[in-house]
């Protein structure tokens, strides 16, 4: 059973069938579109975090906080940065 828990504040959560993606305060709302599509045509992780460094340069370290699980079939893969973390049970 997948259970999905909702706490009221300021970041931005993105969900889509192939993944979701979870941002702070501050994202363009451009940069937000340009996540939803890449999850919600299944890209995967490399097409989400390519948008990404697209939108805040080339560098990690210049990519505010963020957490993303992708699915494609039976694999989910996880990218985190910043003081986040998935809980995979």
């Amino acid at each position: 059973m997948t259970a999905f828990h909702y706490t009221p504040g300021t970041w931005h959560a993105i969900v889509a069938p192939a993944g979701v993606a979870v941002l702070p305060a501050g994202v363009s709302d451009e940069m937000l579109e340009r996540l939803w599509v890449s999850l919600s045509e299944g890209h995967g992780l490399g097409a989400v975090l390519e948008s990404l460094t697209g939108a805040f340069g080339t560098s990690l370290r210049a990519i505010p906080p963020f957490a993303v699980a992708t699915v494609d079939g039976s694999e989910v893969r996880l990218a985190v940065r910043g003081e986040l973390a998935i809980d995979v049970v």
